[in-house]
Parts: C-alpha cells; structure tokens; sequence
C-alpha cells in the first residue's frame, strides 16, 4: 500500500515540512530569505495599519470637538498610513518577482531530480505497476513542491499575525486575549478535526474521482468522440459520469453534516468572544479609559486574530493533502540505481549466446521462458516465430539486455551481459518493437535523426534510411517534405499545419530511425505489421541480402520468415523447433501446421 494512502502523523508532517523548508532553503536562498521577510510584513503591517487608522480615527474626533491640532495630527497620521501601503505595495511587487522565478526553480529541482532517477531505474522497472504507480503519484509532487512552502510560509504569517493580535489585545486588558484565544480554541479544534476527516475520505477516494475525470476527459476527446456518438455512447458515459460525481459530493457533505453541531457550537462561542471583547471596549471608550479610535484597533484585531486562526486551520487541511505525496517522491528517489560495471561489451561480438537461460517477470509466479539454448552468429538472420504469448518478446529482452535471466546466462561471446556496462552493448543494436515511439512533436526528419543523436544530423544517412523504410514516397508528399511536424494539433512558425500519418506510415518512419542509427545488430519485433504485404517484402528482402548486419526478427509471414538463415520456432516458453524454412517444412511440425494457411 502507498504511503499516500496513509493518514500521517503530526511527527511526519513536520519532519516533511522540514524537509521541504530545507531543499528550498539550498535550490533558493535568496526567495526563501525574501519569503521569511515577506510573511513577517504580511503579519506586521495590518496591525501597524489598523493602529494608525485608530489614531487617525482619534483625532478626527477631537478635531470634530475644536480639540487643538487633532486635525494636523490626524493628516500626519494618514499619511504615515498610505506610506505604509505604498511601502508594501512595492516590497510585494519585488518578492512577487523573485517568488515566481523560485517557484520555477524549486519546480524544476524537484522534476528534474525524478527524471533523472527514472532515467537511472533497472528497464524491468518499466513493466512494473508498483514502481509506475509510484512515479505516477511522485511525479504529482513535483507541482506541489514550490506551493507547500508558500503553505509554510503561510502559517508562520498565520502565527505571527495571531501572536501579535493577543498580545496587542492583552496590552488593553490582559483578559481580553485571554477570552479570544479560549474562543478560538475549540473552532480551531472542530476545523482541524473537519479538515483531517476530510483530507482521508479525499485519499481513500482517489478512484472514484479518477474514474469521474477519465470518462470526461475521454468522452470528449477529439479523435474519440466520432466513435462514441455512433454508437451512442454520449449519454451513457456522461450519466455514468454524473453517478460518480454526485456519489462523491454526497459522501464528501455527509462529513459536513456528522460536524454541523460541533461546528454551530464552536461558531457560537467564537461569537461569545467577539462580541464580549467589543463590548467591553465600547464600555472602556464610554468610561473614557481609551480613546475613541482605539475600537477601531480592537476590532481589526479580533477580525485578524480570527481569520489568522481559520487560514492556519484550511493551510494545515492542504499540506497535509499534499504532503502525503511526499513521501511517496522520497521513496521514488530511494530506488536502486542500475547496476553500473565498469566491464565493457566487445565490440561487434561474433556470438550472442542464450546459456539454460529461464526468466520470471518480477512480482510474477508463472515462469515466460525456460531453458533456452540458443546461438546467433554474427551476421546470420534470425527468426523467431510463434504464437502470441509465446514469450518471443521476453526473448528478445534478455538479448537485448533489458532483463537478465532469473536462471542461465547470456553472453557476448564469452563475456557474461549481466556483468557488464550493458550501455556499451545497447548503443550497438537498433531496435524496433511493436509498441515503438512516435515522436508527433517533431518533424518526420527529426524522427529519423532521433536514431543517432550522438552525431550532427547526416542528410545522406537520413536519405538512405528513409529509402531503406519505403518512406521517402509520403514524406514528400507533406506540406513542408521532411521538415513537418507529424501532429495536425501543431503549427509551423510560418502557419503551416502539421500533419497526421497513417499507423503504416508511422511504422515505416520508426523503421527508418532504426535504419538510420546504422549499427551491426538489428532487432525488429513485428516492425511491419502495419505495412501492407508487398511492400515488407521489398524491406526485407533489402535487409537480407547483406550479411554485413546481424538481424534477429520477430514476425507472423511467411514471406518474411522463410528469407531468414535460422528459424526458431516458440512454445509455451521454450525452443521447440529450430533450422532453415526448408528443414522446418520438411519436419511438417508445428512451423508448418502454423503456416500451412498461408501457403
């Protein structure tokens, strides 16, 4: 269970409101030491303003009563007032400047320290739900990072603020603060336990709310919605949508209703209070005992005291929202590293060889592979074939180095893949999957040069790969040939739309970044299944007709598979057929009954 699911302590929260303090004191010291200033101005200066304004108020009155000097006293006292504002009118423009550029900062900190311990994981880590999850809900800290100290600073203006109001209020009668303060106590109290209750319905709830934002968010998606009106889909989703939202409301107001006395009661003595404290200065001023503007005072006072107390209550209710998310940052950041060796893969090895090697997926009973032999000569092309499931994608991650066997070994020649720097071996092959990645922000160029960006963009090596794939026809037919931008959502400076393509096309253009990288392995799993027969035929048997590049494919025709060297026929994890298409035919086994259809 993640953290984020867990109601925190108040020791969690400020060690984790310490931790936060602490990363933003180091990545900004400069806006933190303009935040603290800031919070103690916010603090100070409505009470300095409220004391002046009572002043101002005081001579005002006794101007009105021919008091000598009170009305010269009283324009003093006003401007001293509207100095005051434009003081802290420019004071926050400035820290409003170096806060937005620290908020920028302190965001980009965080984010990049995710990306880059994402960047470092073991790539088993990428097919697991546990540690995708865990990013999913470290990633929405990152956001948040800059905002809980702004939260932070928010409650020392709060306390401050609340501190100054007491002890000013205790400076006219000691018991004034007294009574405010017992007032106060017990809203503070029915707000804080609202809050917290509201806070854990709202994290043991993520799903239902999940669920209510999925379906909005899909059902009006542009390239969705043409699909779910046809099949009148609209007005089943959207009332699905409405049950889960409303659901949600009823449960969220139900906590409002079990708290509705507690907080009636509560709301009635901070009443009490207020209005003891303004009578009793009313009674004072008619006394004489105080100036007529010091009401004015006393009721700025009790008003800041009260909302300071509510601010720091609704504060506590965000962090602590936001702070549960955290840890779950922090516990993202505490992954393993992959394992670095400083042993490098030989270069262009003459064999990749599969030892009894068996592999279970993490957290995963059910073993994929087991006890597979298998050798790969330099230059040869293999193919690998087989029904789905099969686990002809599992193999083609162990010799790629994604995964290491749980059981056997795989080896480089005679080095052991699981103890080198499996980067030195990956930077020699080129591989395309079946989930391979569109780049639909970039130009179809910059999808092909994307295969080798340790060099400057090579035009003949682009023309080349292009060529290879069959894509140069239709890249230039676009608006702006290699240079537009594969997303009709985009525009070109110019105005220029992008433009969309075709899953084949798309395919064919993952294609030519493989070919464009332009190293001696060649790994393809099922790179054309969107390419029409004719035309993958053409590609490989371009590929094929040279042995100067070792290819292992992953494919479902025969047209294909018949031209490799070695055919691997999978079962149920395991190597169950092996030789050329003419041996296997002549077996008339598994190989042959899979593809007696298409011959």
């Amino acid at each position: 269970m993640s953290r984020s699911n867990k109601k925190l302590s108040k020791r969690q929260i400020v060690r984790a409101l310490v931790r936060v303090a602490r990363q933003t004191a180091k990545t900004a010291p400069l806006a933190v030491a303009m935040k603290v200033i800031t919070a103690i101005i916010d603090a100070v200066v409505p009470l300095v303003t409220a004391y002046f304004a009572a002043l101002t108020t005081t001579q005002l009155v006794d101007a009105y009563v021919n008091v000598p000097g009170a009305s010269q006293r009283a324009i003093i006292y006003a401007i001293i007032t509207g100095a005051i504002s434009v003081a802290n009118l420019l004071w926050t423009s400035i820290a409003r400047l170096v806060d937005e550029y620290a908020q920028l900062k302190i965001t980009n900190m965080a984010s990049d320290q995710l990306l880059k311990k994402f960047a470092a994981l073991d790539f088993w880590r990428y097919d697991d739900k546990k540690t995708a999850d865990l990013y999913d809900q470290a990633e929405s800290f990152t956001m948040n990072f800059s905002t809980i100290f702004n939260d932070i600073m928010s409650l020392f203006t709060n306390l401050v603020q609340l501190t100054i109001a007491i002890i000013s209020l205790m400076y006219f009668e000691w018991w004034y603060g007294v009574i405010l303060l017992a007032s106060l106590l017990p809203s503070a109290i029915v707000q804080l336990r609202l809050s917290r209750a509201q806070t854990t319905y709202w994290r043991n709830n993520v799903g239902r709310r999940r669920s209510a934002s999925s379906i909005r968010w899909n059902v009006f998606q542009p390239d969705r919605l043409a699909e779910t009106r046809m099949y009148g889909l609209i007005g089943f989703l959207m009332n699905l949508y409405r049950e889960l939202r409303s659901d949600d409301e009823r449960a969220r107001l139900s906590y409002e209703r079990k708290f509705i006395w507690q907080r009636l009661g509560s709301n009635i003595l901070e009443a009490i209070g207020e209005l003891t404290v303004i009578v009793a200065t009313i009674v004072s001023i008619a006394a004489r005992r105080h100036p007529v503007g010091q009401f004015v005072y006393v009721q700025q006072l009790v008003s800041r005291s009260m909302g300071s107390v509510s601010s720091f209550i609704s504060t506590i209710a965000s962090i602590d929202e936001r702070l549960t998310t955290l840890y779950d940052y922090e516990e993202f950041l505490s992954l393993p590293d992959s394992t670095r060796y400083s042993a490098k893969a030989p270069r262009e090895p003459e064999m990749i060889s599969l030892r009894h090697a068996s592999f279970t997926y993490p957290s995963a009973d059910r073993e994929v592979l087991h006890n597979i032999s298998l050798e790969i000569k330099r230059g040869h092309h293999l193919a690998i074939v087989g029904e789905n499931g099969a686990g002809k994608s599992t193999l083609i991650k162990l010799l790629i180095g994604q995964y290491n066997p749980t059981k056997g070994s795989v080896y480089l020649d005679e080095q052991d893949m699981a103890e080198i720097d499996v980067s030195t071996w990956q930077s020699q092959v080129a591989v395309l999957t079946q989930d391979y990645t569109g780049y639909w922000y970039a130009t179809a160029k910059e999808n092909v040069y994307y295969g080798d960006v340790s060099r400057p963009f090579d035009e003949a090596r682009y023309t080349r790969a292009v060529q290879q794939a069959e894509a140069d026809g239709f890249i230039a037919k676009l608006p702006k040939q290699g240079d537009t931008i594969m997303n009709k959502w985009l525009e070109h400076e110019d105005g220029t739309k992008g433009a969309d393509i075709s899953g084949g096309q798309w395919q064919r253009l993952a294609l030519a970044r493989n070919f464009y990288r332009d190293v001696p392995y060649i790994v393809l799993d099922e790179p054309t299944s969107a390419i029409d027969a004719l035309a993958e035929s053409r590609i490989f048997g371009r590929l094929f007709a040279s042995h100067d590049k070792t290819i292992i494919t992953i494919s479902h025709r025969l047209s294909t598979v018949k031209k490799a060297d070695m055919i691997c026929l999978m079962h149920e994890g395991k190597i169950v057929e092996q030789g050329t298409y003419e041996e296997l035919m002549q077996q008339k086994g598994r190989f042959y009954t899979m593809f007696e259809a298409q011959l």
